[in-house]
């Protein structure tokens, strides 16, 4: 399991959703493929769960923030946000994105994480003790 800090600084999350997945060819968003029953993009959130990070941001698509946030819920008591990277511009845009999310001016006054997990939004197999 992950740990803050000694000052209690939060571990956070960044999934990274918002690919196209242009080389499936297929309509649907490549997170909400199923793989053994349950949606791409479920297992990060869940191992992040069991990791111990409660507070994640999904980056996602314009295209594809609705159907993800349908398959994952609207955030409330899960602890999931939602961050829109409007422009394909990158990993390092996606994270951006996430920062931004999580970091709003309404939590301006929370504290700065102890570290950042990030995470693809297509990678099933990883384990808890990889983390």
């Amino acid at each position: 399991m992950m740990d803050g800090s000694k000052d209690g600084a939060p571990v956070i999350g960044i999934i990274l959703a918002a690919g196209r997945g242009q080389r499936m060819r297929s309509r649907q968003p490549k997170p909400l493929h199923r793989v053994a029953g349950k949606d791409l993009v479920r297992y990060p959130v869940e191992l992040m769960a069991e990791c111990g990070v409660n507070r994640i941001a999904v980056v996602v698509s314009p295209d594809s923030r609705d159907a993800i946030a349908g398959a994952l819920g609207e955030g409330g008591g899960s602890g999931i946000v939602y961050a829109v990277q409007a422009h394909p511009d990158g990993t390092a845009g996606a994270v951006a994105a996430g920062l931004a999310a999580l970091y709003a001016p309404a939590t301006a006054d929370a504290l700065l994480p102890a570290a950042v997990l990030v995470m693809a939004g297509d990678t099933p197999l990883v384990r808890a003790e990889s983390v």
